[in-house]
């Protein structure tokens, strides 16, 4: 399943459109860059953390061991749903 989503890549404060591919074991991120170039970052559901979100109808969620941390948001309401039901919640 592919949800929309606002990706920040830790390195920037710049807010990449893309889609976020969701299975029980990684979730694989899809942007494009300045160039048009199509990245893909893959996330271990392992390593995922909820983030606090204070607007309704919005998640977010950020990966790393480290800071700057990766980050995704999205009002998507497939995605909220989903995320909602899923079995492998953090």
């Amino acid at each position: 399943m592919h949800f929309k989503i606002d990706f920040f890549d830790g390195k920037s404060s710049k807010t990449n459109k893309g889609t976020v591919t969701v299975n029980s074991l990684s979730w694989k991120i899809s942007y494009l860059d300045e160039f048009e170039n199509t990245v893909t970052v893959s996330w271990n559901v392992s390593d995922i953390k909820k983030s606090n979100v204070y607007t309704k109808g919005w998640v977010a969620f950020t990966y790393g061991k480290k800071f700057p941390f990766q980050k995704i948001e999205s009002g998507d309401a497939a995605f909220i749903n989903y995320i909602n039901n899923c079995d492998h919640k953090n």
